[in-house]
């Protein structure tokens, strides 16, 4: 966290059925974090699985699921 700030997000948590999501752009964000919620939550979580991935990698599938949702939005379904 930068000095000057009051407070910056640690991650991002999606919530689906059944499974609860914690993503970081750190493996040091991800410790915490995960720490934080099994602390909140208690026995109603439990951890199964951790994974890394390349940024560069991530930022071009991003960059490829958007270009695939905006052509569906217009009406195109075609993929590139």
């Amino acid at each position: 966290m930068h000095r000057s700030w009051e407070n910056t997000a640690i991650g991002t948590a999606w919530v689906m059925a059944g499974e609860l999501r914690l993503e970081t752009n750190s493996t040091r964000r991800a410790d915490a974090l995960r720490a934080r919620v099994e602390v909140a939550c208690g026995d109603l979580v439990r951890h199964r699985e951790r994974g890394e991935t390349d940024p560069r990698a991530w930022h071009r599938e991003r960059r490829r699921r958007h270009r695939a949702w905006s052509r569906r939005r217009r009406g195109r379904s075609s993929v590139t």
